[in-house]
């Protein structure tokens, strides 16, 4: 079971670190009002789909879901504006991901 643990650890570490910490970690400071309050929006979202992967139970659930997200309709209008903002998304890292999960067996 260790390694089922270990697996969704190197998972949620992989998106924090290419990802969500990216997204979280972006300096608004000379930004402008409108443009400021787009991106803590998006990282709102962003801190709460952080907090949701981090809830799953499995590394299975986190590559689902991952691959979920991918896929999703919504995530693309939301892809969108982290873009404009030149901030990573889940679809770019889909292939490293994937192979981080083959690698893991998962």
């Amino acid at each position: 079971m260790a390694m089922g643990k270990d697996a969704k650890k190197e998972l949620l570490n992989f998106i924090d670190h290419k990802a969500f910490d990216v997204i979280l970690n972006k300096d608004a400071g000379k930004m402008d009002g409108k443009e400021k309050d787009e991106l803590q929006e998006l990282q709102r979202k962003t801190k709460k789909e952080k907090e949701k992967f981090h809830g799953y139970g499995s590394a299975k659930e986190v590559k689902d879901n991952f691959l979920q997200n991918v896929r999703s309709e919504p995530a693309h209008k939301l892809n969108n504006e982290l873009k404009d903002f030149k901030l990573p998304v889940l679809p770019d890292l889909k292939d490293d991901f994937e192979a981080l999960c083959e690698k893991l067996g998962v």
